[in-house]
């Protein structure tokens, strides 16, 4: 084992137990609120659609109780460990098939907390989906993140699946990235015109793909965003050569301020222990501000993360 593998060892070990005291203090916090979150009565979940030039069939990814945090086993689930399931009585009274009164010209899922109130300006989430799947997994992101304390908006990828026609894939070519930039640009100039969102609380969310794409959309767009969550998203490749051509020294520094929780399983195939690697040592060299979490686990999505990433969101809301 060389000198940067040791280092790089060393580096996880103190990533697991870093993760292992985040997750003391979010237990220790079960029964009690920090500062910034709403109280609100026990949430109902209000979702809403854009039904536009839609094929999607309105699937959810909800959660059983189930031990170890993970979400609930059904009959169906794609790759990326997203369960499929009908929506409940809950669900279907919050407005499900309701149009989205953003006026997006592409589809997307809307999410509004439950009580939304016109007179509070909203942290925006903006998740980005994996790969073979569709904005849908907004829905079962939303319950497990939060109910109550953001809006959130999911596009969905320009390019349909070869799996499933109801499925759809980001491309990692240049060209496809900026293609979903300006989705994410749009999403957020129009939740910030239509809705009552803070234009200072704009955070970036992605699973697989989507999270390689939140890490570069974000740090290319890093004075408009507060914070990335990325689980299980390598790092963007072709991040240094476009920060090289199109940022300049004052947009770097900005980019390199930028808070970003790189949450990915131990035994990940999506992002591997090169791929893990490859992006501690790109943030090291580009001087970036990655905070590095692992959890003993692979390719799926989990309880524990979204508790993670909500406790880092919210930290940077109440700063």
């Amino acid at each position: 084992m060389n000198r940067l593998q040791s280092q790089v060892q060393l580096h996880l070990s103190a990533v697991r137990q870093n993760t292992e005291k985040l997750l003391t203090k979010e237990n220790s916090k079960e029964s009690q609120q920090p500062p910034g979150y709403l109280k609100l009565t026990p949430p109902q979940t209000h979702f809403q659609e854009n039904l536009k030039n839609s094929s999607s069939h309105p699937s959810n990814f909800n959660q059983n109780p189930v031990e170890k945090t993970r979400f609930a086993k059904q009959s169906h689930f794609n790759d990326n460990d997203f369960r499929n399931s009908y929506p409940n009585k809950r669900e279907r009274r919050a407005g499900l098939s309701a149009s989205s009164p953003l006026s997006l010209d592409f589809p997307h899922r809307l999410f509004t907390p439950e009580h939304y109130e016109e007179r509070y300006e909203y942290p925006l989430v903006i998740w980005l989906h994996s790969q073979d799947s569709s904005e849908y997994e907004l829905d079962g992101v939303m319950p497990h993140l939060s109910l109550r304390n953001y809006v959130a908006i999911a596009p969905r990828a320009i390019n349909a699946s070869k799996r499933s026609e109801r499925k759809f894939c980001w491309s990692e070519l240049t060209s496809s990235a900026a293609s979903a930039e300006a989705l994410v640009m749009q999403s957020i100039a129009h939740a910030i015109s239509d809705l009552s969102v803070s234009p200072s609380r704009v955070f970036l969310a992605g699973y697989g793909t989507g999270g390689t794409l939140a890490q570069w959309i974000g740090l290319r767009n890093s004075e408009s965003i507060a914070g990335v969550v990325s689980i299980n998203g390598p790092f963007p490749q072709h991040y240094h050569s476009a920060s090289q051509r199109h940022h300049s020294a004052s947009q770097r520094r900005v980019a390199c301020k930028l808070p970003v929780m790189f949450i990915h399983g131990g035994d990940s195939i999506l992002c591997d222990a090169d791929q893990t690697c490859n992006a501690l040592k790109s943030a090291h060299r580009e001087g970036l501000s990655f905070n590095f979490v692992q959890f003993p686990c692979g390719d799926e999505l989990n309880t524990a993360m979204t508790a993670i990433a909500n406790q880092f969101i919210m930290k940077i809301v109440n700063a």
